[in-house]
């Protein structure tokens, strides 16, 4: 983030994907989810730091996202797939493409006035 942040020209974008383990805590998943909470404060300290500049630094945080990661084969992790889709009440999984069309809003102009946020990308999932 930091060599993002030398980079990056005035009213560009920094963008953070973060695991949703900082939204929303799970057993077992301390130490890990724990690890990923730095980033997110840096994203939050970072935008206060060269706002002035017009750079905007904000998270994505996806949810479960079909295809990839542990969802990588469409037989795995059964279980998990069934409680998760429990939850969501758009009742899927999110797909890449959910995910980057949030990537694209940020990264555009349109998010010009949008900084040190952490979108959620969960279809209203309950936990």
């Amino acid at each position: 983030m930091q060599f993002a942040a030398k980079q990056v020209a005035d009213h560009g974008r920094i963008l953070y994907i973060v695991s949703s383990t900082t939204n929303c805590p799970v057993q077992g998943m301390a130490v890990y989810g724990g690890s990923k909470m730095t980033p997110r404060y840096m994203v939050d300290v970072l935008s206060k730091e060269i706002g002035h500049r017009g750079v905007t630094v904000n998270t994505i945080i996806p949810f479960s996202v079909d295809h990839s990661a542990v969802f990588a084969k469409q037989d795995s992790y059964l279980e998990l797939r069934k409680q998760l889709l429990d939850s969501f009440l758009m009742g899927r999984l999110a797909e890449v493409e959910d995910v980057a069309n949030v990537a694209e809003f940020f990264a555009s102009d349109l998010s010009s006035f949008v900084n040190d946020q952490h979108l959620l990308v969960n279809a209203g999932a309950t936990n």
